[in-house]
């Protein structure tokens, strides 16, 4: 390529990318969740809570017969319900301010407080009257590990107990698409002050629910992470540097009913304290769903180095750090099977929203 093309190549990848910038378009791939900025809590952006559930709870507890419809009753006194609203909490909370919400479940370690991005089976609740969310409406249809993805979540763990050494007051669980009656490919990251840790699964050493891979780092400080999940591993991030990294997990040989039902919901998320042996009080500021669009050389997330690579590319200069699977894999953004244009402006534009 001469000069000159060079020149137009990169003439035309920023122009167009201030266009997307000043027209304000989201780029494609990547999905809001939760946005703290607007000052609600996440069960007000879609999202099932502990403290919603409460208001079903004692919706239920006041629909007595005769005066409650049978088809309510008969969804009320069901054993999804009866097991739902085992974690209502008794004295959590939660406030939205100041771009965050704070969740807290310090008073009691017995608590249980956190957010769902949907419940395994709706039917016993579609009767049920209320403004409740049983599934997040933006939740993508599939968290596919195969084609992989990222979910990505600012959060500072302000304080943290437990009683256990395989116990955390904040964790953050993901299940993937691939479930089958043996369960879900997943993973559940514990957050203590001070380090964040991976549960084990039954193919651990130390078995189903020990602390596995483990690293030291300072939760106490609002930091941005990114899991990024790919095939049958997965690797974290925080503020773009790795600190913990290994395979995914099946926690369902787990014999509790109700917690065997949620690692087996495929494409699920929750963030929260989800144990009754540990205590915490978080922010959660944001969270993020993006599919591996733009991840030129197959890391899992999307740096500078990819958009250096990309415009090595477009002026004709040797590439390198492509990843192996480049061609048929969904880091292809507009399906030509070539890197140009399109992936430097697409990965320019992710960089400029994760700042």
């Amino acid at each position: 390529m001469n000069f000159k093309a060079k020149q137009n190549c990169i003439f035309l990848i920023l122009v167009a990318a201030l266009s997307v910038i000043i027209s304000g378009n989201v780029m494609a791939g990547e999905v809001s969740l939760y946005d703290g900025s607007e000052n609600t809590t996440p069960d007000e952006q879609g999202w099932l809570s502990n403290f919603s559930i409460s208001e079903l709870c004692n919706y239920c507890e006041l629909c007595v017969s005769p005066f409650c419809p049978s088809n309510i009753s008969e969804a009320c006194n069901s054993s999804e319900v009866e097991d739902l609203c085992k974690l209502s909490p008794a004295s959590s909370s939660q406030e939205a301010a100041e771009g965050v919400t704070s969740l807290d479940s310090m008073t009691d370690t017995g608590d249980l407080a956190g957010y769902f991005s949907n419940i395994p089976d709706l039917s016993s609740f579609a009767s049920i009257p209320g403004d409740i969310s049983f599934a997040h409406p933006d939740m993508p249809g599939s968290l596919d590990r195969s084609s992989g993805f990222t979910i990505t979540f600012e959060a500072q763990v302000l304080e943290e107990e437990h009683d256990y050494n395989d116990r955390a007051g904040f964790s953050v669980i993901v299940n993937t698409h691939d479930c089958s009656g043996e369960g879900c490919m997943g993973l559940e990251l514990g957050f203590w002050t001070d380090q964040i840790w991976t549960q084990g699964d039954a193919d651990d050493e130390d078995g189903l629910f020990r602390r596995s891979e483990t690293a030291s780092f300072d939760t106490t400080i609002m930091t941005r992470y990114d899991l990024t999940v790919k095939d049958d591993n997965y690797e974290l991030f925080a503020n773009n540097s790795s600190v913990l990294k290994g395979r995914l997990r099946n926690y369902t040989t787990y014999e509790d009913p109700f917690y065997v039902t949620i690692y087996q919901t495929p494409d699920f998320l929750f963030f929260g304290d989800d144990t009754e042996s540990a205590k915490a009080k978080v922010r959660l500021g944001s969270v993020t769903f993006r599919d591996s669009k733009g991840d030129i050389n197959g890391d899992g997330i999307i740096r500078t180095d990819d958009a250096i690579t990309g415009l090595q590319i477009c002026a004709g200069e040797p590439p390198s750090g492509i990843a192996a699977d480049y061609t048929p894999s969904d880091a292809d953004v507009n399906n030509d099977k070539k890197i140009g244009s399109e992936e430097v402006i697409y990965i320019l534009l992710s960089l400029s929203e994760t700042e």
